[in-house]
């Protein structure tokens, strides 16, 4: 897989357009592929985000992945801002533990 940040972003979109019908009233976001290269970052992230359950991993990548808002986040994924709130708080939290990550900075 050459980008998997960009087989990331696809898989929530497409999960997004598939749930099309219940979230009706949302806008489909056309985001051009971003033009960087991928930053540096622990090789442990990704086996540890694959190992959220999906709504917290789902929920993390939209909100600081992808940069959404809580709001947003919460209409694509058809639950209450709380819920996403809950959802990023959670997987934070557990990867923070995983990583041995001491500060939030």
């Amino acid at each position: 897989m050459r980008n998997p940040d960009g087989y990331l972003y696809r898989v929530g979109r497409n999960h997004a357009l598939r749930n099309r019908a219940d979230n009706s009233h949302l806008p489909i976001v056309d985001m051009p592929e971003p033009e960087w290269s991928a930053p540096q970052f622990e090789p442990e992230l990704r086996a540890f985000m694959a190992s959220l359950p999906e709504q917290q991993r789902v929920s993390v990548w939209l909100v600081h992945g992808l940069g959404y808002t809580l709001a947003d986040a919460a209409g694509l994924l058809g639950c209450s801002r709380s819920t996403v709130a809950a959802h990023v708080r959670r997987a934070l939290t557990t990867l923070r533990r995983r990583l041995e990550v001491t500060s939030e900075s």
